[in-house]
């Protein structure tokens, strides 16, 4: 997103919205045949509203990268695939920018997904964690003849906003339970991808305080950090349902 804004001509901003656009566009010609059910984006949709922009020059970069990142994730709405999206630290000033009139509710707010929701099949968005803020929110689908309830909580998760994704998981517990977090997990340091640690501020609470107490948690996506990961518990002393964690963040690796 910021690379479609920030390059100098518009041939290289071209190159970056393709790149963009690429992965959104792949998604919605093979969700038929690959029989794809359902898309989360686990935040830092933008790079640069991770502070209050310092002048009018930033804002209408934030307010470019918003815009290019709308328009591809639109990709996936008229092709009628059931996507969430949650805020990650670079597009909620670092979970600073709270309310309907964060940026973020402006582009990804819940009207825009109320109306996305009439293409899918099989599925529902269940709406956001309070009237219009978007920035926690849950989606119900089902696939493979099972059904979900994936909640997604942006970077910077407070107790009430934690206290009200259990309210969810509790409201459906014959639900598999998906858990969307920007900043779970760190990047494992192994060659296999196990033993990803905690990451500060949202992991460890979330662990405690969401994913213990609802044994229909089965599955937590995350992102932010540079890398990727596969936890695979219970592991002794920890969570007594099964549970799979997966940070994956490529922006590191050599293309």
């Amino acid at each position: 997103s910021e690379g479609a804004v920030e390059q100098e001509t518009a041939a290289e901003r071209a190159i970056w919205e393709k790149a963009y656009g690429e992965t959104t566009q792949w998604i919605a010609e093979n969700a038929g045949d690959r029989k794809i059910e359902y898309v989360a984006h686990t935040g830092d949709i933008i790079e640069n509203n991770i502070r209050t922009p310092a002048d009018e020059a930033m804002m209408q970069q934030v307010v470019g990268e918003f815009e290019v990142s709308s328009r591809q994730q639109q990709v996936l709405d008229d092709a009628g695939v059931t996507n969430q999206v949650i805020a990650g630290n670079h597009d909620n000033r670092s979970g600073t920018e709270n309310g309907p009139e964060a940026m973020y509710n402006q582009y990804f707010g819940p009207d825009r997904y109320a109306a996305a929701d009439d293409l899918w099949i099989d599925a529902e968005y269940g709406g956001p964690w309070r009237e219009g803020d978007n920035q926690n929110n849950y989606t119900l689908f089902s696939a493979g003849g099972l059904e979900f309830v994936s909640v997604g909580l942006s970077y910077g998760v407070t107790r009430e906003e934690a206290e009200w994704a259990n309210s969810i998981y509790q409201r459906y517990p014959d639900r598999n339970g998906i858990l969307l977090s920007h900043d779970y997990l760190a990047a494992s340091q192994q060659r296999d991808g196990r033993n990803s640690g905690f990451a500060a501020p949202d992991g460890s609470m979330l662990y405690k305080t969401v994913v213990e107490a609802n044994p229909n948690v089965f599955l937590i996506l995350a992102g932010h950090a540079h890398g990727v990961g596969t936890n695979v518990k219970p592991e002794v002393g920890q969570v007594g349902h099964g549970v799979v964690e997966l940070p994956a963040d490529y922006q590191a690796y050599t293309v």
